[in-house]
């Protein structure tokens, strides 16, 4: 870590011990040759199904022998004595080695072939082979993918479900889910929809993170509504429905289609004759400020012709900083009765919750410096 600039270095490593006054130099000297050995990065990636993406380099037959070939920057030959895989890869990969390889420098040789043997399992598989030379040794990542995106339903919508609840004739109402590529290579948004009369699917925008991101995270306002999800980023998608003019109980499925896959997520609403509503209308809560935890009483109206019960009131999109706390405690539910105002509970508020220390500071109070 203390060789990081120019070509030759020295000095003494000092070696103290506490059962003795007596101090060990060892004197050091470091030639640093500056360069690497390069290679082909979309070669180390292994797509695992068995109907590879259409035009995809890195998806062309997982069985398919590759060559790896070795650029040597360095001011001298590298020598490549041996190429290893860890012992619990050796049954997902095959590497070819016929023997000691020269690579001349400034040259491009092939030392070795790969080959993926876990293919049609849709496993995702990340490992490394190590390279080793006269110089260096250097880990080559190996990487094999399904190509599959995963899916994140946030909590209210029950387990793979989008659940929209009961709703009015006539109401419009939004919903939200998430799709995530884990993958190490580029997703196409080829596509996406949805197959219930008067509903709609938007694509909200396009990010980088992962499940956790997406929970912290207190807004819809994003940048990019790119159709390419990179590695490590997920797109949100909106279903937006315009409910039906007759009662009943309504499943459907919206899809998001990619060169690998058509995934699909249910969701399901139910109308009924009546409405609700918050009175009053819009909550404000007054002077709100970090360091300060503000609370309102939620009223619900309810013109429906039947009692309903409140499971859980959340923001739409999810934010962070509120929540809700039920009129009757742990393991209960509020209880709506037709032609009435139902006190169910109290809406919490708390700016800190997604600023921590922060919130003034403008930097974390933990930072040196």
């Amino acid at each position: 870590s203390k060789v990081s600039h120019g070509k030759k270095v020295s000095g003494k490593l000092l070696i103290k011990s506490k059962v003795s006054a007596y101090k060990l130099s060892v004197p050091f000297t470091v030639d640093l040759l500056q360069g690497e050995l390069i290679y082909n990065s979309s070669i180390t990636k292994f797509y695992t199904g068995t109907d590879p993406g259409e035009g995809d380099v890195e998806s062309e037959g997982g069985s398919s022998i590759r060559n790896l070939t070795l650029t040597n920057t360095f001011p001298c030959p590298v020598v490549i004595y041996n190429l290893t895989l860890p012992e619990e890869a050796e049954k997902h990969f095959e590497v070819g080695w016929d023997g000691p390889v020269v690579v001349g420098e400034g040259l491009s040789t092939q030392v070795a072939t790969l080959r993926l043997l876990s293919v049609g399992t849709n496993d995702r598989i990340f490992t490394q082979v190590t390279v080793h030379t006269n110089i260096t040794t250097i880990q080559i990542p190996l990487m094999a993918y399904n190509g599959k995106l995963t899916k994140y339903v946030p909590p209210m919508g029950g387990d793979h479900w989008l659940d929209f609840g009961t709703l009015g004739m006539g109401e419009q109402r939004d919903i939200f889910f998430y799709v995530i590529n884990e993958n190490p290579v580029e997703l196409r948004l080829r596509g996406w929809g949805s197959n219930l009369t008067r509903s709609a699917v938007e694509l909200m925008g396009v990010e980088e993170g992962n499940i956790t991101t997406i929970r912290s995270r207190n807004n819809m306002s994003y940048v990019s509504k790119s159709l390419f999800l990179k590695p490590n980023h997920y797109a949100v998608f909106r279903i937006g429905v315009l409910t039906p003019d007759t009662e009943g109980i309504f499943n459907a499925e919206s899809f998001v289609q990619t060169q690998y896959e058509q995934i699909k997520i249910p969701f399901r609403l139910r109308t009924a004759d009546g409405s609700l509503s918050v009175v009053p209308n819009k909550i404000i809560f007054k002077n709100a400020f970090p360091g300060k935890i503000s609370q309102q009483d939620l009223h619900i109206f309810s013109t429906f012709g039947h009692p309903m019960t409140v499971k859980d009131v959340k923001p739409q999109p999810p934010d962070q900083r509120f929540w809700y706390e039920s009129s009757v405690g742990r393991g209960g539910a509020p209880v709506l009765r037709p032609g009435h105002q139902s006190q169910v509970g109290r809406l919490v508020f708390d700016p800190m919750a997604h600023c921590h220390s922060e919130c003034y500071a403008g930097f974390s109070l933990a930072a040196k410096g």
